[in-house]
């Protein structure tokens, strides 16, 4: 898995997941992988993620 080993689904805390940023609420505002060789097709449920900033 590499870089997204620590992506849990169960966890309820994806705050404390490598490459991703939150507010100081909690919500997610940014997923970072740059230069991670990562590859393959996003989810459609990544646009339930609204609070994702650029």
């Amino acid at each position: 898995m590499g870089v997204l080993e620590n992506w849990d689904e169960a966890s309820p805390d994806p705050c404390s997941w490598s490459m991703v940023t939150c507010s100081a609420d909690g919500q997610v505002i940014g997923l970072g992988a740059p230069s991670q060789g990562l590859s393959g097709v996003l989810a459609p449920s990544i646009g339930n993620l609204t609070n994702i900033q650029t």
